[in-house]
């Protein structure tokens, strides 16, 4: 394995910039889409599990029914992530070739759960600081480096990339907080241009493997 050639930061951000033009709309169409589905699919979860105690209610005490409820609840959860990490990999993998001046299909969509997942794929969406980190507290960048590591994908054990990716955030922080203003419609703006800098920042870091 040999690592390419390290970018800095300010490289990375201006290949954004560049990458970014005219982007905006495929970008953030993919969001829309991510978002749609991903809720289309936990109330599709939710209106069955509906209909489960529905029919419940007929055969079941109350007691019996709230115990099949701590029961159900839990496999319908893990089945909704499994499918919204799908999504997930999915939108990062559109940014990430996006960002490479590719043209991926929206019809992509239709091998979502069906096609497989390329580890390359796993690797760009760990980064996707859109998609996680606003979910999660910022202490879990590090458990998330860990898992990567664990399942055996090495993008994360690049002397120094902890420190740069941490930079590369706080170097956007500014343009994130003016953003936030007025009433935070620049996100729109800013969420898809992020998305791309992540992706460059994980081609920059990226370990080309020897198979």
């Amino acid at each position: 394995m040999t690592a390419s050639a390290h970018k800095s930061n300010e490289e990375i951000i201006e290949e954004a910039k560049v990458a970014f033009k005219g982007q905006w709309g495929d970008v953030i169409l993919a969001f829309i889409l991510s978002a749609v589905i991903n809720s289309l699919i936990g109330l599709g979860l939710f209106a069955i599990l509906g209909v489960i105690q529905f029919i419940a209610s007929f055969i079941f005490s109350y007691e019996i029914r709230g115990l099949l409820s701590l029961v159900l609840i839990p496999p319908f959860a893990l089945i909704w992530l499994i499918f919204q990490g799908r999504v997930w990999i999915w939108q990062s993998n559109f940014v990430l070739r996006k960002s490479r001046g590719e043209n991926p299909s929206f019809t992509d969509f239709n091998n979502l759960f069906l096609g497989f997942t390329t580890k390359d794929e796993i690797k760009s969406s760990l980064l996707d600081v859109n998609n996680v980190l606003k979910l999660l507290w910022p202490g879990f960048t590090l458990l998330l480096m860990v898992i990567a590591i664990d399942l055996g994908y090495l993008l994360l054990i690049v002397p120094g990339i902890i420190i740069s990716f941490m930079l590369i955030n706080l170097k956007l922080l500014p343009l994130f907080i003016l953003c936030l203003l007025p009433c935070g419609i620049g996100l729109l703006w800013f969420g898809p241009y992020m998305s791309f800098v992540l992706a460059k920042f994980y081609d920059a870091h990226r370990i080309n493997e020897v198979r």
